[in-house]
């Protein structure tokens, strides 16, 4: 029932947000391929984050003007961890919805159009998502801290994520191409 409820506002902001061209308030985070990528805060986090804000993420043309509304944040949305087990995961394929935080904005390597973004909802892993807009189809990658190197010229994403053994906490670097497919180990257990 939340999840309808959820869509339904959403649809509606989409409605009032596409109606308005985009909201003046938004800050942008990156540009490349003469596009840009713009974060909004929708509702700020409150009682000192234990209710977490809600953020619209926007795209747009710099060339033509063209805006357009990719998400909005889900502070309701689950961390799909269970289904990218392993270290040399894939990424998998969420609803748009189910975006939990938008702290980071980024334009993946291609054409402009498709986005990298991240946010930290649970205090502890940062959640990174891949959405492109021609499909309208996101992503979650298996990286608990995030992208590290976005590289443009090979058109592969270098992210960071954590794991433990009997020495404690490590680092581990994994490349993917923007589509979230798994392409090779950059770096095993690399200690703080």
């Amino acid at each position: 029932m939340k999840r309808i409820l959820y869509t339904m506002i959403m649809l509606l902001c989409v409605v009032i947000a596409s109606a308005q061209d985009g909201p003046t308030t938004a800050v942008c985070q990156d540009t490349h391929y003469d596009c840009a990528v713009y974060i909004d805060e929708e509702r700020p986090s409150v009682n000192e984050g234990e209710v977490p804000g809600i953020y619209s993420v926007w795209w747009k043309n710099l060339t033509t003007g063209e805006k357009v509304f990719v998400c909005q944040t889900n502070p309701n949305a689950e961390a799909h961890w269970a289904e990218m087990r392993g270290k040399e995961a894939s990424a998998v394929e969420v609803p748009v919805t189910d975006i939990a935080a938008a702290d980071k904005a980024m334009i993946a390597p291609g054409n402009g159009r498709q986005l990298i973004v991240e946010g930290c909802p649970d205090g502890r892993n940062i959640w990174t998502y891949l959405i492109d807009l021609d499909t309208n189809v996101a992503r979650q990658l298996p990286s608990t801290e995030g992208v590290v190197k976005i590289d443009y010229d090979n058109a592969e994403l270098i992210l960071s994520a954590y794991g433990y053994d009997d020495e404690g906490r490590y680092s581990y670097l994994n490349a993917y191409t923007p589509t979230g497919q798994f392409l090779r180990c950059v770096a095993e257990k690399v200690r703080e």
